[in-house]
């Protein structure tokens, strides 16, 4: 990327990415080998983000290029930065779409009053980042209970755990399990991340080795993180208004990336 002037205007230019064309339902359609690549390209793209302390504040499938450098083999291409923010430091107002924010994120909008804009960090990617690997993977998000919540993010807050499909392999299920936590502090970074999706066993149906033997149970106690449920969708609204006693269930280098490694 380069940054120029001329007369009046300044320019930003970037290297043209020929985009291969694949919808989600096709790319979750491809042998898992070549949708690993995918997913190691765009941890790669966003590490160059995280190593510089920046939160790209904005991840999203529109925001994700995919290209196809040779037959049969597709990566990944990050683009959009008009919403980064260095980690911890977040403007007053963020955009982008709820779809893909994380729990923090989406408190932090709807009540910054209430949320520290310290708790936006790297990891707020992770989150997003989980989603959308279950996209690549799956063609779908995460299951929890849309009849109550409009969001992920806000059954999350809510304390529902996001399910990852069984389809996934169980080594990649525990990864997106991690990477789907609603305690920021319990996601892995994208430096593990990374370690992990270049292990032998990744994308094997019966693991070597397991991330962590179970995940911990949310915390269901106080916590600044806590939807209103305006935010919820209508239905779960009205159910919680008429039984207040109900509670939510808790649950470059192409060669590199051919090689599996970084």
């Amino acid at each position: 990327m380069i940054f120029f002037e001329k007369k009046t205007k300044f320019y930003k230019a970037t290297a043209r990415v020929d985009v291969a064309g694949l919808n989600v339902s096709s790319l979750s359609a491809l042998p898992l080998d070549k949708k690993l690549i995918i997913l190691k390209s765009l941890t790669n793209s966003l590490k160059l983000l995280h190593e510089a302390n920046i939160v790209h504040g904005d991840l999203k499938l529109d925001n994700i290029l995919i290209s196809e450098p040779e037959k049969n083999l597709y990566v990944a291409k990050l683009i959009d930065f008009d919403n980064s923010y260095f980690s911890g430091s977040p403007p007053i107002k963020t955009v982008g779409d709820q779809v893909y924010y994380s729990p923090e994120l989406g408190h932090y909008n709807e009540f910054p009053d209430k949320m520290l804009s310290s708790d936006l960090q790297l990891k707020s990617d992770i989150f997003t980042l989980g989603l959308i690997f279950h996209q690549y993977l799956t063609g779908a998000l995460p299951s929890y209970d849309t009849g109550k919540y409009k969001y992920a993010y806000a059954a999350v807050l809510n304390n529902e755990r996001l399910t990852p499909i069984d389809a996934v392999p169980p080594k990649l299920n525990a990864l997106l399990r991690q990477m789907l936590e609603k305690d920021y502090s319990q996601r892995p970074d994208i430096v593990q991340i990374m370690s992990w999706l270049k292990e032998d066993d990744i994308i094997a149906d019966m693991p070597k080795k397991t991330l962590k033997s179970d995940p911990p149970e949310p915390n269901t106690g106080s916590s600044r993180l806590k939807m209103p449920l305006e935010l919820m969708g209508e239905e779960g609204a009205r159910k919680t208004k008429t039984d207040p006693s109900k509670k939510p269930k808790s649950d470059g280098l192409l060669s590199i990336f051919k090689a599996g490694k970084t």
